[in-house]
């Protein structure tokens, strides 16, 4: 993967459902840049990158909507958009013609919200949350999207240690009771330790390679 030249190169890799990934690298290894990838934002260098065995290059926008949610690593919240609205803009790849909520799509959001600990902020406004609810709300729009994959660029990165726990816990639980796979991009490596959270090392090799098991944070320190 990559612009111009090569950022990230990898031999075969797969990922699978019912995990979650930690993408971990210094800064300007590719990792933003293998998101966008997957996203179908970038295409591959060469090779192929295949969700459910097809190419992401054959999926459409919409049907990869349908595939792959995307967070950023921060949502600074909407002036006017409650949390409820923001929430149900995940179900916009499963709308008709005219775009409006069925009964079912409000209860997938109804069960996002509830899921992230959100049911007395529906009517919230966004602009308004902390940082960690926005963070929350940002998940719960992903899961309202209700896709098997949902990838997230550095989620923790503006939280307090005590969130951040919270959000890979979050995650991980998800990842194990809905099947999916969850990969995300961060620098907190002490945490992905302490839940040993199989690691996607963006290397100073430009090779990209799977560590299921390593020992210590200083391990993963060493193979940067």
């Amino acid at each position: 993967i990559g612009f111009n030249e090569v950022l990230l190169h990898s031999e075969d890799i797969q990922l699978e459902k019912g995990n979650v990934y930690a993408l971990v690298g210094a800064n300007g290894r590719g990792k933003t840049t293998l998101l966008k990838t997957l996203n179908g934002v970038l295409k591959p260098i060469s090779g192929e990158l295949l969700i459910d065995s097809i190419s992401v290059n054959q999926l459409t926008l919409e049907q990869l909507a349908r595939k792959i949610a995307f967070v950023s690593s921060k949502f600074e919240g909407v002036d006017h958009l409650s949390v409820y609205q923001y929430v149900a803009l995940g179900r916009t790849p499963y709308l008709g013609l005219f775009g409006r909520l069925t009964p079912s799509d409000h209860q997938v959001v109804m069960q996002a919200i509830e899921q992230l600990g959100l049911s007395s902020f529906t009517q919230r406004i966004t602009a308004e949350l902390s940082d960690g609810e926005r963070q929350m709300a940002s998940i719960a729009r992903a899961l309202a999207q209700d896709c098997p994959i949902i990838t997230l660029d550095e989620p923790t990165a503006f939280l307090d240690y005590t969130n951040k726990a919270k959000i890979l816990d979050l995650l991980s639980s998800i990842a194990v009771s809905q099947g999916k796979c969850i990969l995300f991009s961060t620098h907190d490596l002490d945490l992905i330790h302490r839940q040993s959270i199989p690691v996607l090392l963006a290397q100073s090799t430009k090779k990209l390679h799977l560590l299921s098991k390593y020992s210590s944070v200083h391990e993963l320190i060493k193979a940067y």
